[in-house]
């Protein structure tokens, strides 16, 4: 249906545009626990319906500019095991639901700059792993790879917020904004990406805590409001843990896959990979996924439901993968299919 080139066709852009796919949307699309699973062939027409809905016209006005985005970044995205652009569906599905959240519940405030704020976390979310490659975080050469051309593209970034920043430059996305008003919207989106560095999140998520314990957090205070939409980033990117246990076991094997993947090609270039990603040594998986849940991405949510409470159902769903994790009994398929990896 879409070209795999790196640079969109007219057809496929037209294409996208002029699709009624979304006049019926998936069942369960609105919740927040609603994943892409059976839609894996329609995910370009998803994410255009999503980013048409969230950007206001006063940022795309040519949405045939957002649709060349779209397919752009889809086709940037590397097709491994989880960092690929279903990864990016959820997320953008993730930050459709929070319009209603106190974040944005002001309609008469939905103007001028918060829009602009927006524009830019939609944006962050659907581009940030697009162009990531696993064969340069660590210096290897991805010579080998089928898809180096799409790396050419951005080649010598060497952040997310670099290479989102180039995608939006590299298809024009907001050019015909005012020079400063373009310059605020680079600096937003690069401060969003953010977000994805846990260690970024683990300070955001201090600071609104203690914002939060004086009872001093107000969101009409820039320097507030910037925090929490860091977090609402972090938050999205994390998200994968919150959906039915069904769908957290399959990203979770998705993830090992990847690392497993990484560490071999590491290995193979003569490369020590962390313990972590290590088939070899990773004899705790279990325990690691638990510390992750807990420590990492559960406080995450518990502040984000206290600052938007109409996100509590995501904190709900963590807490039952994190019971289930406890358990060991729900996730029983994943071990024994990591160990079966692990043999092969």
């Amino acid at each position: 249906m879409f070209s795999n080139r790196l640079e969109p066709t007219q057809e496929c852009i037209n294409f996208l545009v002029n699709s009624d796919f979304c006049h019926v949307l998936p069942d369960g699309f609105l919740r927040f626990n609603w994943y892409p699973l059976g839609y894996e062939d329609h995910l370009e027409h998803l994410a255009y319906f999503m980013m048409k809905d969230m950007i206001d016209e006063v940022f795309a006005p040519n949405r045939a500019i957002l649709a060349k985005l779209i397919l752009f970044t889809k086709n940037l995205y590397n097709p491994i095991s989880f960092h690929n652009f279903e990864h990016a569906i959820p997320k953008s599905s993730w930050l459709r639901g929070t319009y209603s959240a106190s974040l944005f519940n002001d309609k008469a405030e939905m103007v001028g700059y918060v829009l602009l704020q927006v524009t830019a976390l939609a944006v962050t979310a659907l581009c940030h792993d697009a162009g990531r490659s696993r064969y340069r975080l660590k210096g290897v050469s991805p010579s080998e790879n089928i898809h180096q051309k799409l790396y050419d593209v951005v080649q010598g970034y060497s952040s997310v917020s670099e290479r989102i920043v180039g995608i939006v430059k590299d298809v024009e996305m907001f050019k015909h904004l005012p020079n400063e008003e373009y310059q605020e919207m680079m600096n937003l989106v690069m401060h969003y990406a953010t977000g994805t560095d846990l260690c970024v999140s683990f300070e955001k998520r201090l600071r609104v805590k203690r914002l939060m314990e004086r009872n001093e957090l107000d969101l009409k205070v820039p320097l507030h409001r910037s925090q929490c939409m860091v977090l609402v980033m972090s938050a999205a990117d994390l998200s994968g843990q919150t959906k039915p246990i069904n769908i957290a076991v399959m990203l979770t094997r998705r993830i090992y896959e990847e690392f497993h993947e990484m560490a071999d090609l590491e290995k193979n270039n003569d490369l020590r990979p962390t313990e972590r990603m290590n088939r070899d040594l990773c004899d705790d998986i279990h325990e690691q996924q638990l510390f992750y849940l807990t420590k990492i991405a559960k406080p995450v949510y518990e502040i984000i439901a206290m600052v938007m409470p109409n996100t509590k159902p995501l904190l709900n769903g963590i807490e039952a993968v994190i019971s289930a994790e406890q358990s060991e009994s729900d996730f029983a398929e994943l071990a024994s299919h990591l160990d079966k990896t692990r043999a092969d």
